[in-house]
């Protein structure tokens, strides 16, 4: 009997052992992992110096595919050649240009710095309300002048993936000429931390991010009436 609870008392206590080993390994190999994993991170957070050393070609033209629309104006996205390297590293943004959305019964016509014009194919008389219900829907404060057909949005914060945050104001007006009907989006101002933003890059983004919102409204709309 004594012999047997020796037995079972040393059986315990090499299991005990061995799971003390165990765990002491474990937390030895965490310890080294979450070690990497930082020295990785601090890697990552703190050597951008591969960035500022990098060089590219001269800028050439671009071969625009046949379905992308482009900066209307001239065929070509406006991009500076001029690029200094500390606005490289937390600043680089290697996103493609904001695209433009079609709409199913228009076509852009024509396209400034903080302006889109599109012909609407047709005359449709509900146009305009159609307008203010996209706006509504989208649940944007708006100032409206039915008389002239002419609307003002209040600031706009976009949800988007920024580290920092966006709020931009913007006049939409909709204009008949020659019995046709012109949809014209202005972006009033764009502004970041009170401040207001000029660059060409952002305010262009900002501005399709806002024509695109129509754009999918209306044709959602059209798409109820008509195509069904």
């Amino acid at each position: 009997m004594i012999g047997k609870i020796i037995s079972s008392m040393i059986y315990k206590r090499k299991i005990l052992t061995q799971l003390i080993i165990f765990c002491k390994i474990f937390l030895t190999m965490m310890h080294i992992g979450d070690f990497y994993s930082y020295t990785y991170r601090a890697d990552i957070d703190t050597n951008r110096q591969y960035l500022l050393n990098q060089k590219t070609d001269e800028l050439q033209e671009l071969n625009i595919p046949k379905d992308f629309s482009l900066k209307i104006k001239n065929k070509k996205i406006q991009v500076s050649n001029i690029v200094k390297p500390e606005e490289l590293a937390d600043k680089l943004d290697i996103r493609p240009p904001m695209q433009l959305l079609k709409l199913i019964n228009g076509e852009y016509i024509d396209s400034a710095d903080d302006t889109y014009e599109v012909l609407i194919d047709g005359y449709c008389n509900s146009l305009w309300n159609n307008i203010i219900k996209v706006m509504k829907y989208r649940n944007v404060p708006i100032y409206v002048d039915n008389i002239n057909q002419q609307l003002t949005t209040s600031w706009i914060t976009w949800k988007i993936p920024e580290y920092i945050p966006y709020h931009s104001k913007y006049k939409i007006t909709l204009k008949v000429q020659n019995n046709k009907q012109i949809l014209i989006l202005k972006l009033i101002d764009l502004q970041s931390y009170q401040k207001s933003i000029t660059s060409a890059i952002q305010r262009h983004k900002y501005n399709a991010l806002m024509m695109n919102e129509i754009s999918k409204g209306l044709n959602r709309i059209y798409y109820a009436q008509y195509m069904k």
